[in-house]
């Protein structure tokens, strides 16, 4: 090939707000992409809350930028804020102090990638008069066709534009985790009584757990054999017992407490069907972890992963959120069928495959390239990086 021929590199610097397990292993996977020069920057430590649940703290030997760590590190991310063929941030909403570093790339007129979830639904997130002025305004600046978003669960385009932003154009993502070390093996063909039901996340009124506990009280369900474990803790948890204890039963339930994120491969590895059946969850890695693991997946339709890792009737089961009949059918279907869950665990184990870090940072990739001028945009029909609107 000739020197004209030659396609430069495509250089991308990558900001986390914190060392998150869902992103920076996405990240550090683009690092390796051929045909680019990638550095990662990561700006906070780890919230204590997110400490308490198992997540890592970046190590300190880590090559990356830590801003919060070695301030001389500062220099060299705001040199690649500036030079950047193309940088990909958290959004507005996910780090308070970052409109500053947009505002200042939105000076350069280069390719910025924003990664956010849906908002407007968060009960974590303000929505008074007040809030969605400021958000206006520091959105404002940004408005430009140089700005893409990377809509995490299909439902951040429509708030984002609720707010003036209509000049960008978006694409569909998702978080993304590194396959487990040792694989599960799906091969069995007895039986495993009773059937092993988990639950992984906060127990807050917004992960619908209630609906679960009614949908497992039902009739057609209370009468199957099932167990369920609830891995997590949170202001809910005594109500949730009591109403377990009030439909008689509590003593098909295990509350794990707060359980670090390593140790939870154990529960996933003794279960076979996650549910999340929560009223808001802008992604919900969780249905990542239980597909690793080769679980059926049953989501409502307010988690965002639904509608890119769940297929329908294939590896799980979609419900409208609150609706604990639909549910409880779903639930029943799946308990009274050895063969129905045994197909649906490997096809989570076969789906997932295609939304992996390697994966995505590929296709994040392909398309930071494109953005860049350095390679034609790419068209992917549908996944990851495939265009929204």
């Amino acid at each position: 090939m000739s020197k004209s021929q030659v396609q430069p590199q495509t250089s991308i610097l990558c900001v986390a707000p914190f060392n998150i397990p869902h992103i920076m292993p996405w990240y550090e996977q683009i690092c390796v992409q051929p045909g680019v020069s990638a550095t990662c920057a990561v700006v906070n430590s780890v919230p204590q809350v997110r400490l308490k649940m198992g997540w890592p703290e970046l190590p300190t030997d880590s090559p990356h930028l830590q801003l919060w760590r070695r301030p001389g590190d500062r220099r060299a991310y705001y040199k690649a804020l500036w030079t950047a063929d193309v940088v990909i941030f958290p959004g507005f909403f996910h780090y308070q102090h970052l409109p500053f570093e947009h505002w200042l790339r939105r000076l350069t007129g280069k390719p910025t990638l924003l990664w956010s979830e849906p908002f407007f639904r968060d009960p974590r997130t303000s929505h008074s008069a007040v809030s969605l002025a400021a958000r206006r305004l520091l959105l404002a600046p940004c408005n430009s066709p140089q700005v893409h978003l990377m809509t995490m669960g299909h439902g951040a385009e429509a708030d984002y534009r609720a707010l003036g932003c209509g000049n960008w154009t978006v694409w569909r993502f998702g978080y993304s985790i590194m396959p487990v070390a040792e694989p599960p093996d799906l091969s069995s063909n007895s039986p495993v009584k009773p059937v092993q039901l988990v639950f992984c996340g906060s127990l807050v009124d917004y992960k619908g757990v209630d609906v679960l506990l009614a949908a497992l009280a039902s009739e057609n369900v209370r009468r199957l054999d099932w167990r369920l474990t609830l891995i997590g803790d949170g202001p809910e948890r005594k109500n949730l017992a009591d109403q377990a204890r009030s439909a008689g039963i509590q003593e098909r339930l295990t509350f794990r407490g707060s359980v670090p994120l390593d140790q939870c491969a154990n529960d996933y590895r003794n279960s076979e069907v996650l549910v999340l059946p929560s009223r808001f969850d802008g992604w919900g890695a969780v249905v990542n972890e239980a597909m690793e693991f080769g679980l059926a997946v049953v989501v409502s339709d307010a988690v965002g992963a639904a509608a890119t890792l769940v297929d329908e009737g294939v590896n799980g089961h979609t419900f409208r959120s609150g609706d604990t009949d639909q549910l409880a059918a779903h639930l029943s279907n799946l308990i009274s069928d050895t063969e129905l869950r045994r197909s649906m665990r490997q096809a989570s184990r076969d789906r997932i495959v295609d939304f992996r870090p390697q994966e995505a940072a590929r296709r994040a990739t392909a398309l930071c390239r494109g953005l860049a001028g350095h390679a034609p945009l790419p068209s992917f029909a549908d996944g990851f990086c495939s265009r929204l609107v």
